[in-house]
């Protein structure tokens, strides 16, 4: 009944002949026929669904962080763990940065989650929308999830291209579980392992759940345009996988 009232109200105020009409009318912003016409447009209903739902949100948000014990991330940092370790609460990571001859700069992120309970939720807690967006990214285009081969593996990766200001950033991502040499080559996803509700359940039934989950993460600044930045990554993947190595790449250092 209150989410009715509310609703209702943004209704007299955004109607034709309204509140909102009447003050400008008033302030000789509109003549006396003249409407703004506001009602029932895609803004007033984004504003409308905002104003409705978003205490819920805030309910919700505030509960489960009212509930969370912050003397976990001060005692995993007492334990060497890193800020970053702390939040993202993986298992293993690496980290590499470098620049091309032909002026293209890389940045590599490998991150593992140890099979548990919440592997999964917290491996797919970071993608590039949730965390490049949160560093000020804006995402321009996402494409079709591709694969790729190297090694004789054949990887699915994401692709996005964000903007940073001036500056583009083509970004590739990859998600993989654990999976049984039965299941998948190397212990890599098959092709119906895509994420989706209908996998989960396939994973599920067959008796594979709170599996390790490993993320490839790999951002390029200096490709033209999303083709080229497909070839440059093909280019590299060849030199990083190695069909024998349990993390599916090599590195040289962690991330601080």
């Amino acid at each position: 009944a209150n989410s009715l009232a509310l609703t209702y109200a943004w209704m007299i105020l955004l109607r034709s002949g309204g509140l909102l009409d009447r003050a400008a009318q008033s302030l000789s912003l509109l003549s006396r026929e003249d409407t703004l016409g506001w009602l029932y447009t895609p803004g007033a209903i984004f504003t409308g669904l905002v104003y409705v739902y978003l205490p819920f949100m805030v309910y919700c948000a505030y509960a489960s962080i009212e509930k969370f014990d912050w003397r976990l991330l001060e005692a995993a940092q007492d334990l060497g763990a890193t800020r970053t370790r702390a939040m993202l609460r993986y298992g293993d990571a690496k980290a590499l940065a470098w620049k091309e001859a032909n002026g293209d700069v890389w940045r590599l992120y490998w991150l593992r989650w140890d099979p548990g309970r919440n592997s999964a939720q917290l491996a797919r807690a970071h993608t590039p929308e949730i965390c490049l967006t949160g560093a000020g990214g804006q995402i321009v285009h996402r494409w079709p999830r591709q694969n790729f081969s190297a090694a004789g593996l054949d990887l699915a990766f994401d692709q996005y291209e964000f903007r940073f200001g001036q500056r583009e950033m083509h970004v590739f991502y990859c998600l993989w579980q654990d999976r049984e040499a039965a299941v998948g080559p190397a212990g890599l996803a098959t092709a119906s392992d895509d994420g989706s509700a209908m996998s989960r359940v396939r994973a599920a039934w067959a008796g594979r759940r709170n599996l390790g989950q490993t993320v490839l993460e790999v951002a390029v600044v200096g490709p033209r345009d999303a083709e080229e930045a497909r070839s440059a990554l093909k280019q590299q993947l060849s030199k990083w996988v190695s069909k024998s190595s349990a993390a599916g790449a090599v590195f040289e250092k962690s991330p601080e």
